[in-house]
C-alpha cells in the first residue's frame, strides 16, 4: 500500500499535490497527526526530486487547500499558517538532508527552526510565561466545568513557564519525525535498507555539546529560569540529543544482533517515563563525542 502510494505520488506534480491536499484535510481532523500528514509528501518529493519540485507541490497544495477552505466556509488564512509553520520548515530540512545526506545536519536545521520559534516568541511577547498562563486559563475554562476550573489554577501557574519550551520541543520532534518517515519512505521505494544505515550513522557536531555546557552553567547560576529564552534553548538541544541517543541504541542493537524487544522497551520508556528522555539524551551526548559517522550517499537523488 505504502509503495503503491509512493509510486502514484511520483507519477507527476498533480498527483503529489492531490495527495498532499488530501492528507492535509485529514490532518485537520486529526490534530495530533497534523505535522506528519501535512508534511510527509512535500518532504518525500523534495528528497527525491529536489527543492524546486518540493516548492511546486507546496504552492499547488496551498492554492488547492485554500480554495477548499473557502468552499467549506473556513478562513483560508489557516492554510497560510500551515504553510509557514509546517510546509516551509519541512521543505527546508528536506533540502538540507538531500544536499548533505547527513541526518545529523538535518537535525541541526530542525533545531534552527526551533530556535527561530523561540526568538520570535520572546521578541513578539512581552512576557512569554504570562501569555501562556492566559492561554491555559482560557483553555481550562472552555474544557472544564466552572466548579472544577478553580482546582487547576495552581497547575496552570506551574505549567505556564514551561509551555514555550515544551511547545518548541514538540514542534521540532514532529518536524524531525516527519523527515525520518519521508526518508524511510524514499528508501523503501528506491534503496531498501538505506534508511537504517543512514540513521545509525546519525551524529550531531561535537561543538553542540558546548551549548549544553553553557546552558547548564546558566541553569546552575540561576540565569536560565523557567520561561526564559535560555532554558527554552537548552530544552530544545536536549531533545536533539535524544534522537542521537535513539540512533546509538539502534546501532548497538544492530551491532550486537540483539532482539527487537530492546528497541521496543526503549520507545515505551521514552513515552511513559520522562526521566528516560534525559537518560537517552545523555547517551546521545556521549555518543556524539566518541562516534564518527562513516555512512553517506545511501540514497539516489535522481
Amino acid at each position: 500500500m505504502i509503495r503503491r502510494l509512493g509510486e502514484y505520488i511520483f507519477r507527476g506534480r498533480l498527483q503529489a499535490i492531490g495527495i498532499t491536499s488530501l492528507f492535509t484535510v485529514c490532518a485537520l481532523i486529526l490534530p495530533l497527526m497534523t505535522y506528519l500528514f501535512s508534511g510527509i509528501v512535500p518532504a518525500l518529493v523534495t528528497l527525491r526530486k529536489g527543492p524546486g519540485a518540493g516548492l511546486q507541490v507546496i504552492t499547488g497544495s496551498l492554492l488547492l487547500t485554500s480554495g477548499l477552505a473557502l468552499l467549506a466556509g473556513v478562513n483560508p488564512y489557516l492554510m497560510f499558517i500551515l504553510a509557514l509553520g509546517i510546509w516551509l520548515p519541512t521543505w527546508l530540512c528536506a533540502t538540507v538532508l538531500r544536499l548533505t545526506e547527513a541526518q545529523g545536519i538535518m537535525l541541526l536545521a530542525a533545531g534552527l527552526c526551533g530556535l527561530g520559534y523561540i526568538v520570535l516568541s520572546h521578541l513578539l511577547l512581552d512576557d512569554v510565561a504570562q501569555w501562556w498562563k492566559s492561554v491555559l486559563e482560557i483553555w481550562v475554562k472552555q474544557v472544564l466545568a466552572p466548579e472544577n476550573a478553580g482546582k487547576y489554577a495552581g497547575r496552570v501557574v506551574a505549567m505556564a513557564p514551561w509551555m514555550n519550551a515544551v511547545t518548541c520541543a514538540g514542534l521540532v520532534v514532529s518536524l524531525v519525525t516527519t523527515l525520518f518517515c519521508a526518508r524511510w519512505w524514499q528508501a523503501s521505494l528506491f534503496h531498501p535498507g538505506g534508511f537504517g544505515q543512514e540513521f545509525q550513522a546519525l551524529r550531531l557536531p561535537r561543538a553542540l555539546g558546548l551549548a549544553v555546557l553553557a546552558g547548564a552553567g546558566l541553569l546552575a547560576a540561576g540565569l536560565a529560569e523557567p520561561g526564559s529564552a535560555a532554558l527554552d534553548v537548552l530544552v530544545l538541544i536536549v531533545f536533539l540529543y535524544v534522537f542521537q541517543g535513539v540512533a546509538a541504541v539502534h546501532r548497538l542493537v544492530a551491532a550486537g544482533k540483539l532482539a527487537r524487544p530492546w528497541l521496543i522497551a526503549m520507545y515505551v520508556l521514552l513515552v511513559v517515563l520522562p526521566q528516560a528522555v534525559l537518560f537517552v539524551a545523555c547517551m546521545g551526548m556521549v555518543d556524539s563525542l566518541v562516534f564518527r559517522a562513516t555512512t553517506s550517499g545511501t540514497h539516489d537523488k535522481t
